[in-house]
């Protein structure tokens, strides 16, 4: 897609220029492997920014991370092509943000405190809506053992124990 905009080169303001992809636009610069560098748009450009469509969050997997994070999440959705500013979970950044493509990218999940948090996030477009139905993440303590069933077995091993417990999880 090809985005016609007024702005300057060389000081002249008397240009159109063809921006190949909305996502290049960053505030009021052209960037892009196939674009103008550095070429300034005029005040109208920016409405042309806010015309992106704001990204949406989808399912994120694994869906589940200890309290101190630091587990590699993908998350699925749209818009991710227009310049990922930011991943957060809840109010906490992730960190190491990598866009893979336009619907997927991964991130470090950050510490958080235990509990289910949305996964938002923001582009040059906008926020992801805060309360979609699939951006659920959960935080998790440590597994406590609450009971074992073990009625018996052989001595060399191999018999199915059932644990009971929470925080639990394969």
């Amino acid at each position: 897609m090809h985005l016609a905009l007024p702005g300057t080169l060389d000081g002249r303001e008397d240009h159109i220029f063809a921006c190949p992809r909305l996502g290049w636009i960053d505030g009021s610069v052209c960037h892009g492997e196939h674009g103008l560098a550095g070429l300034r748009l005029t005040p109208d450009a920016a409405a042309a920014t806010a015309a992106l469509p704001a990204p949406s969050v989808g399912p994120v997997m694994p869906w589940s991370a200890p309290l101190h994070g630091g587990r590699r999440v993908t998350v699925t959705g749209s818009g991710f092509r227009h310049h990922v500013e930011r991943v957060v979970f809840g109010a906490t950044p992730g960190r190491d943000v990598r866009v893979i493509s336009a619907s997927r990218l991964q991130v470090t999940a950050p510490a958080h405190a235990a509990g289910l948090v949305h996964v938002r996030v923001r582009t040059s477009a906008g926020w992801s809506p805060p309360n979609a139905p699939n951006n659920w993440f959960k935080y998790v303590g440590p597994p406590k053992i609450t009971g074992l069933d073990a009625t018996r077995g052989p001595s060399t091993g191999g018999a199915h124990i059932l644990i009971y417990g929470t925080n639990i999880t394969q």
